[in-house]
């Protein structure tokens, strides 16, 4: 489920996960893409420490985990931002503007209330992936 979307987005230096909680989709796609620049952005601090051992026991060098609410994340900017099921999509795009270049993508692990949430979001240029009960949403950087 986490690495799936590797099959059609496009290639990127760096991502952030927001929200990552147990480290998912983020910690997965550090694992499988050691070449990437991998940010995972988690404020509870018991989950934080969870990610920094698994991080430590499989030498994950391409990976850093930020202790912080991604709204109060200073000095990054990545290619890609994904998220699983943290909140609705227009509140996603706009509490990311900070970490955001200007030719960002976005990938987003949703569920049955996409439809809805691309009204609201008035989202252009996008892509979704349906895959048993997953939706995936890529909004492509321009």
């Amino acid at each position: 489920d986490s690495i799936y979307p590797l099959s059609f987005i496009d290639k990127y230096e760096s991502f952030a996960d927001i929200g990552t909680g147990a480290g998912y989709p983020g910690l997965i796609l550090a694992i499988a893409q050691r070449d990437v620049k991998s940010y995972l952005i988690e404020p509870r601090i018991k989950r934080v420490s969870f990610l920094n051992f698994v991080k430590a026991s499989l030498k994950l060098d391409n990976l850093t985990v930020l202790c912080n609410r991604v709204e109060e994340v200073k000095d990054l900017q990545v290619d890609l931002i994904t998220s699983r099921a943290v909140t609705n999509t227009s509140l996603l795009l706009d509490i990311t503007t900070n970490i955001k270049k200007d030719n960002s993508s976005y990938l987003f692990y949703k569920g049955s209330m996409l439809d809805e949430e691309l009204e609201v979001a008035k989202v252009n240029d996008y892509k979704i992936v349906n895959r048993k009960d997953r939706n995936y949403l890529y909004i492509k950087g321009k």
